[in-house]
């Protein structure tokens, strides 16, 4: 089965529900010029649990014994460790409004932008690539969780379910193992580490994808007329304008 057509990537209950995307302004013009999805391997996120199974399903698995006949539990994670280097992701927010946390964590101190969208139009534009991706909602619930790595990857501790994450996928398969992963011993620290790109850049049509632009509320208030002429350039012309989260509705 296509990661494409896998049961664990579960969209929202309406396809054209809001998500966004904050970044700082050199990333949206990397995003811009390139006209591509910036997507990290998971196992270079801050996040050293991503796409690995959480000990409270691990040990359920481990007194299940469903690791299978000559796979022990310390081997399945040298396998999962193996699986999240082969994945990569690009992450946005589901809401139908603008986040003042997310605008904090990842926009940047003062020239951040957010890019507005929909899950149809995020899966619509990688439906065209010739990458292995899907798109789905992040899972916050261990009692969803499977022995399968497309439910791992999809999977999240609930310490972050705040972001309201949906997540897409592109999984570029590695033969080539880089550690001992028949061991039964745990794995060692630091973690190793797999040689080779950190990232890969999706190209899609972002004109496609973003139906607005939105300035972080402490903006300069020049930002907008700079972005323009340089979106301008790309013959690129989607809505821009400045967050009003901090607008004052009984200001003048």
């Amino acid at each position: 089965m296509s990661i494409e057509e896998s049961p664990y990537l579960r969209g929202p209950a309406d396809p054209d529900a809001r998500i966004w995307r904050f970044m700082d302004l050199p990333k949206f013009l990397d995003m811009l010029t390139s006209m591509t999805l910036y997507f990290r391997r998971a196992d270079g996120f801050d996040d050293l649990c991503e796409c690995m199974p959480p000990e409270d399903f691990f040990q359920v698995v481990q007194r299940s014994d469903a690791f299978g006949a000559g796979v022990g539990p310390h081997q399945w994670l040298r396998f999962c460790h193996h699986t999240r280097s082969e994945i990569f992701l690009n992450c946005w927010h589901l809401s139908q409004h603008e986040s003042y946390a997310m605008w904090k964590l990842y926009a940047g101190v003062d020239a951040g932008i957010a890019i507005k969208s929909t899950f149809r139009r995020l899966k619509d534009v990688l439906q065209m690539s010739q990458e292995h991706c899907g798109v789905g909602l992040t899972n916050y619930d261990t009692s969803h969780l499977e022995m399968n790595a497309v439910a791992l990857a999809m999977y999240k501790r609930p310490h972050f379910q705040y972001e309201s994450e949906v997540r897409a996928m592109v999984w570029r398969d590695c033969q080539e193992m880089f550690f001992d992963m028949d061991s039964s011993e745990p794995l060692p620290e630091p973690l190793p580490a797999r040689a080779g790109p950190l990232h890969v850049k999706v190209r899609v049509e972002i004109a496609c994808l973003i139906d607005e632009v939105v300035l972080a509320p402490w903006s300069p208030p020049y930002l907008g007329d700079v972005l323009h002429d340089i979106m301008k350039a790309y013959d690129f012309k989607p809505s821009i304008r400045v967050s009003t989260i901090n607008k004052l509705f009984y200001a003048p």
